[in-house]
């Protein structure tokens, strides 16, 4: 039964690290010089299927960088095959940033959350010089030109006859309250394959998804006397933060669409046409004056309740106070709250649970705030009431809802009378008495080297047992630290990753440019990921200092330096052979080895 529940433990643990590959993150800077005029672009893309809960990639306050601008945008890429949608989520997160001082600047790693998971983007070091930089030309390869299509006769038509609709349920709102935008396609063609080029931009407001079609179910409604086939393609409740004029940006669909252009008919050909909604304008209005004391923003229709988990309960034993908040609104605004707690109690532990659904067409939800608490003296106290203030936009007033004040009587455990307790923390107590049964030998039946047989074999299976729980719990604890850590996540794999992208480079052999770019980067990259270096913008000469205060002599130094002096003149040299580029990769294969001693 035991080695059961190990083996179920083990799948549910590979079962969960498969599921947080789900989604990704990358950043990346357009240069790593710039002039103390010049602006640079850093841009923060996440990828995944699913990203739930997605923060945005936040700056903050920093001594090197100021914010110049901010613009995030969202492709989605939906296939229609068949009638029913797959799909995949892109959110680009575009920086401008303007640079403080001269120097060497660091562009730190910033966190992005999505599916309760966090992840960092990698640090950037660039270099600031006077005045501006302008960027070097790109590098590109002479193309022939493709012959353009002619333009479709009746794309004019077709623009008129296939369009998407932004409707919102109110053009005014409050600072705070939901409007709900339902995007819709309208068309009088048959459809092909279709794409989501761009999602709508909600700047300026709080999005929560309400639905999302995952297949193409069409409804008929007559405008202006002509007949269209609609159905909805997403609906969003949308909180705005602040007031004033907003837009809501549309989306923007790529889709195909099926005519008929033969003599005869029989045939379907497709026109791809790109399509997009219009700007919808918005007016938000401040919340009115009069705000009551403790007001925290909160907009909608709330209540609160508080309870205890007992109300009676000895001296040094935990007991739960829960406060519970439910309505309609933007759930997620609310915080956790600041009680305070009779004298005597401490305060060991804090939950916090949150369940959101659509109700009727509202957002609407609980959140739970659980406190564990442990009473130090005996006596009866009453748990505060806690109170909850919000406006509410239907009455356009503000209210508050206040919970009933709860008593608790607390009597003398056992324990109090001892100078050292041990504290108790639910989930904890093991039942003392029940586990342990007494042995009631025989000894007419059963011989005392048997008995010791037992006891050995016993003990060797209770360390086997133990011994798999600790490498078990060992393997959970590295993995959560590289998950969690990301510069122990770059040293520990940094050896592997070297090798795997030294591989990559014999791939690109024949492509001299391409393969000394590889082979650089798989040494340059490494060395990175052990001494804790940002990747981008990396120069061997900073390197060479960080090594060195590792203790790698300088023979290993020289050498390193003179591969990657000797690789960049091979870069551009005509007909190089292919046992060169063989050397090049295993000259560099054993200088990372070498290197890697030094980290062990």
């Amino acid at each position: 039964m035991r080695r059961f529940r190990l083996k179920y433990a083990f799948m549910i643990l590979l079962l969960a690290t498969a599921a947080l590959a789900d989604w990704s993150v990358e950043a990346s800077i357009n240069r790593p010089q710039i002039g103390i005029e010049d602006n640079l672009t850093l841009t923060v893309t996440v990828m995944g299927d699913k990203l739930n809960n997605l923060t945005t990639p936040q700056l903050g306050d920093n001594d090197d960088w100021a914010v110049v601008s901010t613009g995030s945008s969202t492709s989605t890429n939906i296939q229609l095959v068949g009638g029913r949608m797959t799909q995949s989520r892109t959110v680009t997160t575009t920086m401008l940033l303007a640079p403080k001082r001269k120097g060497t600047l660091t562009v730190p790693s910033l966190p992005v959350s999505a599916n309760n998971e966090t992840k960092h983007t990698d640090q950037f070091r660039v270099e600031v010089v006077d005045g501006s930089v302008s960027p070097r030309p790109q590098h590109r390869t002479h193309q022939q030109p493709r012959p353009q299509a002619p333009p479709t006769p009746s794309s004019q038509e077709i623009g008129e006859n296939l369009f998407l609709s932004t409707h919102v349920d109110k053009r005014e709102a409050f600072v705070g309250e939901q409007i709900t935008a339902t995007f819709t396609l309208y068309t009088q063609y048959n459809l092909g394959q279709a794409s989501m080029s761009r999602e709508p931009s909600f700047t300026g407001f709080w999005a929560h998804e309400m639905f999302r079609a995952t297949q193409l179910d069409y409804q008929r409604r007559t405008i202006d006397d002509k007949v269209y086939n609609t159905v909805v393609l997403s609906r969003y409740a949308i909180f705005p933060l602040s007031s004033g004029d907003r837009t809501i940006e549309p989306m923007e669909l790529e889709a195909t669409v099926l005519t008929r252009r033969d003599f005869w008919g029989f045939f379907s050909q497709g026109d791809k046409v790109k399509v997009t909604g219009r700007p919808t304008n918005l007016k938000i209005k401040p919340l009115p004056a009069g705000a009551p004391s403790g007001f925290d923003g909160l907009v909608g229709e709330f209540s609160v309740t508080t309870e205890v988990s007992k109300d009676s309960a000895l001296t040094n034993e935990a007991i739960s106070y829960v406060i519970t908040i439910s309505g309609t609104g933007n759930i997620r605004q609310i915080r956790m709250p600041r009680v305070e707690f009779p004298p005597g109690f401490d305060l060991f532990d804090t939950q916090e649970a949150e369940n959101i659904f659509t109700d009727g067409g509202k957002v609407s939800g609980t959140k739970r705030f659980e406190f564990i608490l442990v009473p130090r003296s005996d006596g009866e106290f009453v748990m505060p009431n806690y109170s909850v203030s919000f406006f509410n936009p239907g009455k356009e007033r503000y209210e508050t809802s206040v919970s009933k004040p709860l008593r608790v009587i607390v009597g003398r455990g056992a324990d109090a009378e001892t100078s050292g307790f041990q504290p108790v923390v639910r989930g904890e107590v093991i039942r003392v008495g029940e586990d342990i049964r007494h042995i009631a030998p025989d000894c007419e039946s059963v011989s005392t080297s048997s008995n010791e047989n037992e006891l050995v074999f016993l003990y060797y299976l209770l360390s086997f047992e133990l011994l798999i729980i600790l490498i078990g719990i060992s393997i959970a604890r590295r993995r959560s630290r590289l998950e969690s850590d990301e510069g122990y996540a770059r040293y520990t794999r940094a050896l592997k990753r070297a090798m795997k992208e030294l591989k990559k480079a014999n791939e690109l052999a024949g492509n001299m440019e391409a393969f000394v770019g590889a082979v650089q980067n798989g040494i340059l990259h490494y060395l990175a990921d052990r001494l804790g270096l940002p990747k981008g913008g990396v120069v061997y000469a900073e390197i060479r200092d960080k090594l060195a205060e590792r203790r790698v002599d300088d023979a290993t130094l020289d050498a390193i330096e003179g591969f990657l002096e000797k690789s960049n003149f091979l870069r551009f040299a005509p007909g190089v052979k292919e046992e060169a580029e063989r050397e090049m990769v295993n000259e560099a294969r054993e200088l990372i080895k070498k290197v890697d001693r030094v980290f062990k």
